[in-house]
């Protein structure tokens, strides 16, 4: 009888589905097409992770973003800001930069992920 219990017990475990995502249920947009973007209308922006700014291999002052992406924007209105944060960057900061690009007009903003390794 303890067999029988610990064998429908296993089973029931190995394949019951849990639901791990039970936030709200959005519809997310779907993209209409895929562009690719040409090299000379990127630039990278890194926030680290004690909040400085660095753009395409020099640090910048926060105050001094909105002047260099408006003279960045007006040479080339096509311009993507490729957005890439250190995990440990406070979202304040963040904030503030999406600010500052934001009053220069640099609309296209596009963040930068890392694929996690592992996991489920």
């Amino acid at each position: 009888m303890a067999d029988i219990a610990f064998l429908l017990l296993v089973f029931f475990m190995t394949t019951t589905v849990f639901n791990i995502d039970r936030g709200p249920q959005i519809k997310l947009p779907a993209a209409q097409r895929v562009e690719k973007t040409k090299r000379k209308d990127t630039m990278s922006l890194y926030v680290d992770r004690n909040g400085n700014i660095n753009i395409d291999g020099r640090y910048v002052a926060l105050e001094l973003l909105p002047e260099i992406m408006t003279e960045e924007v007006a040479a080339n209105p096509n311009l993507t800001v490729i957005l890439k944060a250190d995990r440990s960057a406070e979202y304040g900061r963040l904030m503030e930069v999406f600010q500052q690009l934001q009053k220069s007009r640099a609309y296209k903003i596009s963040l930068s992920t890392e694929l996690e390794t592992g996991g489920l």
